[in-house]
């Protein structure tokens, strides 16, 4: 089984900068487990902090992804990430990411 990879940080906008920019010190990673389709969503066990405005994403399978206070994530009806692509996202406090495996 593969695993979706998720980083809470905090960004900053800087000024000319293309995107915003991650801060890594005191950046907070776990890994999910993907499950299979059929076996309905994985949540993870770490939530936003009230300073950490960024999740970072990489999947080590492709999967369906929800992120929010409450997140489910349903086959279509969520956000695609695809295989080994970084994907970033912001939150608010207290949001958490729900995966579902394609």
């Amino acid at each position: 089984m593969a695993n979706l990879i998720v980083t809470f940080s905090r960004a900053r906008d800087y000024p000319g900068a293309i995107a915003p920019v991650s801060v890594g010190r005191n950046s907070r990673t776990e890994q999910v487990a993907i499950p299979l389709l059929a076996s309905g969503d994985t949540v993870g066990t770490l939530t936003a902090n009230s300073d950490e405005n960024l999740v970072e994403l990489v999947a080590l399978a492709p999967c369906w992804v929800a992120i929010g206070q409450s997140p489910e994530a349903l086959a279509g009806a969520c956000r695609y990430i695809p295989l080994g692509v970084p994907m970033a996202f912001w939150v608010s406090d207290g949001d958490a990411v729900a995966v579902l495996g394609v």
